[in-house]
């Protein structure tokens, strides 16, 4: 019985078959909006382990019954902490939804809507960051004498009064921003980020005081703020050890499990199929493994498979160990960046010839606008390898490769390796092994014979392919010269190799007393091109074996006045052809030399 295709089996959500351009990720200026009506985020959402720790611990601090009032969110950009902050604020501040959403939490049950205020490091209100909570709080005069007059630090009993005996909750994002702002402001001896620093750390300090305020904080050590000052650098680190001194840490999302995959399916689609369907399509998988197994070593046991489509689909297990090179990438945004890359595969998968039974890397459209910006957005420096290699319009290597032969393998092939290749790491592994390009690839559809068959084309005209020691294939971002120079060599046109083939020639025989021949020779030429000297003897090098000269240059030879001014010297066809080879590749590495 065929098995289904991911376009058969499942349903994709309105973000994916969206032409907005948008991220399609919840911000938190969104929060009261989404308040309004928080249907569709909910559904939309994974309660992750950390998540799941993350309300549990503030629906109890909310409710009175821990001490703990300070959570500190710790993951790089993009791993799910503002989201995790939305949630936290809705489910805090509607009674009913928490009903809805969490029907087994006592402590959720026992509290009416909390105060929810957010504070985002991009915005630089006026009236500070206290000023700023003490407004969506409903409290403003309790701050107003710490920024109306000049900023100055409130101290905890300040803070105590503002947050009060209610449950309040206090959600901060984005302070390494708000703190590069905030350096640069001197307030007498000091600068506004350091008070900012203390101010925080007399809020955290006044939470013993508060049995219902919770405060929550996102990550502060994102390289993209660490490469700030030397100042700002110091700001961040005496934050992050006020925050690892007085709050709880929790990871939102374990980007090492299959929680990021949970994540992804419930944004992108809305129906998926039962589990006996994605069975069958693991079962046909590790049967394609079992036939390319026989033929070329792969790295996984096949049956294992099974286990691991279980978890990603309908996405492709290798999609965890690729992204996974470039994950620690600076700037990469971890979970945000995935769900907007694997929209997009999925988006071209479906609007493909729809033979997609596990959504991979192989499918995104590299041509499409959005998808060369998330492709620059990890790594830079790889625009001229997919322009000249792997996608251009039809006319990259990989894109000609998939006209002749007359399916797209070449550009899955091409695709897959540079995704392998764009950690910008000091010491990146980069790049596949042919066994593990042949697992990435394989289905129940393709053969391994089609994909070797590819990736040898490739190999022989990519400019931007190598292959390192360990044997991975993998995209440079400077070109390979060897590659570069054999696809030149192709492109000679034959006369001008021929005409270097007789300068050389001509440099090896010049005469060096003139006893024999003269400066005058004929190399490789037509009879129309000879011209006899009548002193000195013409050499004549002529493409023929000696015992096989030319019927027509016999001819010409028995019509010449002066026949012993000739000088015949034959020259093997084989060795002709090897000599021309070697022309045109010395033809080539001038062209190539003169670019760079």
């Amino acid at each position: 019985m065929p098995i289904g295709t991911v376009k058969q089996l499942c349903t994709p959500s309105s973000v994916v078959t969206s032409t907005s351009a948008s991220e399609q990720v919840a911000q938190l200026e969104h929060f009261e909006k989404l308040k309004g009506d928080a249907t569709e985020f909910f559904r939309r959402n994974h309660f992750t382990d950390g998540l799941k720790r993350l309300v549990e611990r503030g629906m109890e601090r909310l409710a009175g019954n821990t001490s703990e009032g300070a959570f500190y969110l710790t993951q790089a950009m993009g791993g799910g902490k503002t989201h995790s902050l939305l949630t936290l604020g809705l489910l805090a501040a509607d009674p009913a939804l928490r009903r809805q959403v969490l029907p087994g939490s006592t402590a959720g049950a026992s509290f009416g809507p909390a105060k929810v205020v957010i504070f985002s490091g991009l915005q630089s209100p006026s009236n500070l960051l206290w000023g700023h909570i003490a407004d969506g709080l409903g409290k403003p005069s309790v701050m107003a004498p710490f920024w109306e007059n000049g900023p100055k630090v409130p101290g905890v009993s300040e803070w105590a009064d503002l947050l009060g005996d209610e449950p309040v909750l206090v959600l901060i994002d984005e302070l390494p921003s708000y703190l590069r702002v905030t350096q640069g402001q001197a307030v007498g001896n000091s600068t506004l980020g350091e008070q900012t620093i203390l101010g925080l750390e007399r809020l955290f300090n006044a939470l013993e005081r508060c049995p219902r305020a919770c405060v929550v904080v996102t990550n502060l050590k994102d390289d993209i703020y660490l490469d700030g000052s030397t100042q700002l650098k110091t700001l961040i680190e005496s934050l992050s050890k006020h925050a690892d001194r007085n709050a709880e840490s929790i990871t939102p999302v374990q980007q090492n499990t299959s929680e990021v995959f949970e994540i992804v399916r419930k944004r992108l689609f809305d129906a998926l199929p039962p589990a006996d369907k994605i069975d069958e399509v693991a079962q046909a998988y590790v049967a394609a493994l079992q036939r390319a197994r026989r033929v070329d070593t792969i790295p996984t046991t096949p049956e294992t498979f099974i286990e691991r489509i279980r978890e990603t689909y309908p996405f492709h297990p290798s999609i965890r160990d690729i992204v996974a090179r470039f994950a620690e990438n600076r700037g990469y945004q971890k979970t945000r960046a995935l769900i907007r890359i694997l929209r997009l595969a999925v988006k071209s998968a479906l609007n493909g010839d729809g033979n997609a039974f596990l959504v991979g890397l192989q499918h995104l459209d590299f041509n499409d606008q959005a998808t060369q910006e998330e492709l620059r957005k990890i790594n830079p420096y790889y625009v001229n390898a997919i322009s000249r290699d792997v996608a251009s319009r039809g006319s990259a290597l990989a894109e000609r490769v998939d006209k002749m032969d007359g399916n797209p393998t070449a550009s899955s092939v091409a695709k897959i390796l540079l995704m392998s290749s764009l950690s910008t790491a000091e010491s990146p592994l980069r790049g596949l092994t042919e066994g593990e390009l042949i697992e990435s690839l394989v289905d129940p559809l393709l053969e391994v014979s089609e994909i070797k068959s590819a990736l040898g084309r490739l190999q022989g005209q990519a400019w931007y392919m190598f292959q390192g020691v360990d044997q991975r294939i993998f995209f440079g971002q400077n070109a390979n010269v060897t590659a570069e120079i054999t696809e030149v060599a192709q492109n000679i046109a034959d006369e001008l190799v021929d005409q270097s083939l007789r300068d050389k020639l001509k440099e090896v025989f010049k005469p060096r007393t003139g006893n024999l021949y003269s400066d005058r020779m004929a190399i490789l030429p037509g009879l129309d091109e000879i011209e006899l000297d009548d002193e000195r003897p013409t050499l004549i090098i002529l493409e023929r074996p000696a015992d096989q000269l030319p019927t027509d240059f016999d001819e010409w030879w028995k019509k010449q006045d002066a026949q012993n001014r000739v000088l015949v010297l034959t020259a093997d066809p084989n060795t002709v052809t090897t000599l021309r080879g070697n022309a045109r590749r010395a033809r080539a590495i001038e062209l190539v030399k003169r670019r760079i």
